[in-house]
């Protein structure tokens, strides 16, 4: 074999191994998450870092949720609704994500604080109604 298809073969193999540990290491980062973790995510707005913390971790038709708050960008990003308001989209007290969902945001573990009780208004009025989703 030539040196060419040796170095190729090696880069594809080092190519394999990484994405195999990054879909591992996002298993094994999940199974750490627990209320209060503070977590940065580059997949919820596009080409911007957010910071979220995790509210509480629950099971709902055998599926576990993530309930998270997304804190408000430097330079938030705002929508226009029907209506004609202007709401910031960075900034939620309360999105359930699912597993699925949880890994395409792309999120890795920052650090740790206490979950605060008014930090838990949105996800009291999505525990008590199952149609509520994010506030």
């Amino acid at each position: 074999m030539s040196i060419k298809i040796i170095a190729i073969v090696i880069l594809i193999v080092i190519g394999i191994a990484t994405g195999i540990y990054k879909r591992t290491n996002q298993y094994s980062i999940l199974k750490d998450l627990k209320p209060g973790s503070l977590l940065s995510i580059t997949g919820y707005v596009k080409g911007k870092e957010s910071k979220a913390k995790v509210l509480a971790i629950d099971q709902r038709s055998g599926t576990t949720v993530y309930s998270l708050k997304i804190y408000p960008q430097e330079n938030p990003e705002y929508v226009t609704t029907k209506d004609g308001k202007q709401v910031e989209v960075s900034g939620i007290q309360h999105i359930p994500l699912t597993v699925a969902t949880l890994k395409k945001w792309h999120f890795r573990v920052t650090g740790w604080e206490q979950v605060k009780d008014a930090e838990l208004i949105g996800y009291k009025i999505w525990k008590n109604d199952p149609k509520a989703g994010a506030y």
